[in-house]
């Protein structure tokens, strides 16, 4: 019954409509208004709710970004083909949910993607690789990005039928009009459900993956130069996030009892397990009596028996060291014990805590000394095990003889023992010093940018927030590469990334491998000059980089004009990072709007 009631609070609250935390409301009440259009077909990115109100991810985000640059948003949901007209005849200021496909809309300015959601098939049958699609009737609505990143480059327009809405593309496949339904899987998975056939589901690869953008008309670009900071700043707040998790999460994902049971298996188990346990317990409490009779027996045999497991451990070459110690009288015990104080020069008739004070003294990195005594001095163990702790352990580095430096593994087991009523406890040495090196070298390859080699965004905020803690004076600097978006367009993806690459190794040229360089993204860089605060110096040095920079680059016969505009802030005091980025980024605007390949300092 037990068992019953617990996998009942599961399952109760694993397949519960999430709770919606976050509550965005409709962005009103300023003076002036965005009109904005959207699928009206699009859950969970936009949709008339229960009440015939807009709703969803795209919807909460746009009223998000209004009550940022403080306007009124008013959103019409509409057919998706309808949704690309309004905006390119001006009856809308803007479209929401379009695909990134700026040569196919020369007249639209594309915002940074907002979330990316990879196109599937929904159909009643799995299948396995594209060509299995040459000989299916497929269906997707007008204008979707499919064709742009699957249909039209693998040649399926013969077999594709188009709808005006989602839902007529997968009520085809419920007729059997056709066999699959190219859809983004987020909205294919709410709009399965709202269907109501269960056989429809998503089956077979990824077909492929095309960004959500925002899109104004080429007039609209001050619109969205207020947009898209309001975006930056949405993302650093946690904003995005907190809606991707309501809507594009459980949401999304767990919408049936089968996607219950997919999702939650290892928690279903634990309910098991949970269950089995107190199964057990009940049936200890009935038979206490008999478990007292040989509880003693059997204690003293698991001890021994772990006791020599341990010693087997050891021996067998796990270890680099083993000891045992008498806590409760103070002394080492075992010729091994002895041998191995023997060798790191502590006579045998020192008491075990002289002996443990010697080696902090002499072979413990002295950072981790303070944090070793207070866990292997005789008191400090004595309390723990009377606590409950059976087990230790602690990473740290040693020295050996020749004082060279190593990180090891202190493993130890603390038991009671009957023979003489003392608490013993066995210690073993472990060499990690290859394990930890490799974990550092991870940790370093994970703190940078792939393509560039500078820091990522998270570790270089982290490095010049530790500089500002430390009130290291200096200039923080954020660059953008002008028109990188055409140098993309027109010259390729491998050309950008060259682009990226070698503004990067001439930036840490310039600028000296001693200051902190990182890559936030796209063609963005953040860097923080130490020690130069002298705005003229800086001035000088900024626009150095600048002429360095410029002029035509080459690679593989494709030639393109580089420059940079630079927004700097110097930090004179101590000013958090927040204040300085935002007025760095300010700097870099005023940059842009002034004729780019320029440096603007606070």
């Amino acid at each position: 019954m037990l068992l019953l009631l617990l996998l009942f609070a599961v399952i109760k609250e694993h397949t519960a409509v999430p709770e919606q935390k976050m509550q965005i409301p409709p962005a009103q009440g300023y003076q002036e208004t965005i009109t904005v259009v959207a699928d009206r077909d699009y859950d969970p990115y936009s949709f008339y709710d229960e009440d015939g109100a807009p709703s969803g991810y795209d919807v909460e985000l746009l009223y998000a970004i209004g009550n940022r640059i403080h306007r009124n948003i008013d959103i019409r949901l509409m057919d998706w083909s309808d949704c690309q007209t309004a905006v390119l005849q001006g009856q809308a200021d803007m479209v929401i949910g379009i695909d990134y496909l700026p040569g196919d809309y020369p007249e639209l300015i594309f915002s940074t993607a907002n979330w990316s959601d990879p196109f599937v098939c929904f159909g009643k049958k799995n299948f396995h690789n594209v060509s299995d699609l040459h000989h299916k009737r497929l269906a997707t609505i007008e204008g979707s990005g499919s064709f742009i990143v699957f249909i039209e480059p693998y040649k399926l327009l013969d077999n594709t039928t188009t709808y005006r809405t989602y839902t007529e593309a997968l009520q085809s496949v419920a007729d059997g009009e056709n066999d699959y339904a190219i859809i983004r899987y987020s909205v294919g998975r709410r709009l399965t459900a709202a269907l109501g056939d269960s056989q429809i589901r998503a089956v077979g690869p990824n077909l492929g993956n095309d960004p959500n953008c925002m899109a104004v008309r080429q007039e609209q670009l001050a619109l969205m130069q207020e947009i898209e900071p309001a975006v930056r700043a949405l993302t650093e707040e946690g904003v995005i996030q907190q809606l991707a998790d309501k809507w594009l999460g459980r949401y999304v994902e767990i919408i049936s009892f089968s996607d219950f049971l997919a999702t939650y298996t290892n928690a279903i188990l634990m309910a098991l397990l949970i269950g089995a346990v107190l199964v057990f317990a009940v049936v200890l409490m009935l038979s206490r009596k008999q478990i007292a009779l040989t509880r003693y027996e059997n204690e003293n045999m698991r001890r021994l028996q772990e006791y020599q497991k341990l010693l087997n451990d050891a021996t067998n070459g796990l270890y680099e060291e083993i000891y045992e110690v008498d806590i409760t009288h103070n002394c080492t015990t075992g010729e091994t014990t002895k041998k191995y104080f023997a060798n790191m020069g502590i006579a045998l008739s020192e008491t075990y805590d002289r002996a443990i004070r010697i080696m902090a003294e002499n072979y413990i990195g002295k950072e981790f000394v303070e944090q070793y005594l207070e866990m292997f001095l005789p008191e400090k163990v004595l309390r723990a095990f009377a606590e409950g702790t059976n087990s230790l352990q602690m990473d740290l580095i040693m020295l050996r003889k020749e004082k060279q430096e190593h990180w090891c593994r202190i493993s130890s087991r603390l038991f009671y023992w009957e023979a003489d009523q003392s608490v013993r406890m066995i210690t073993f040495i472990k060499n990690i010093d290859e394990e930890i090196r490799r974990q550092q070298a991870l940790m370093e390859k994970a703190s940078r940018d792939e393509l560039t080699g500078l820091y990522n965004k998270k570790t270089v905020e982290n490095l010049i927030r530790q500089e500002l803690d430390r009130q290291v004076p200096g200039a923080l600097v954020v660059l953008d590469i002008d028109d990188f978006k055409l140098v993309n367009d027109e010259l390729g993806h491998a050309f950008g990334d060259f682009v990226l690459k070698e503004t990067a190794g001439i930036l840490v040229r310039h600028f000296g491998e001693n200051n902190i360089f990182g890559r936030f993204g796209g063609d963005e860089f953040v860097f923080y000059l130490k020690n130069i605060t002298d705005k003229e110096v800086l001035k000088q040095k900024l626009d150095e980089f600048n002429r360095k920079l410029s002029g035509v680059v080459m690679k593989d016969g494709k030639a393109g004009t580089l420059s940079t505009s630079i927004g700097c802030v110097r930090c004179l005091q101590n000013t958090p990072y927040d204040v300085l980025f935002q007025a760095a980024d300010q700097a870099l605007y005023r940059s842009k709007r002034t004729g780019k390949n320029k440096c603007e300092i606070e």
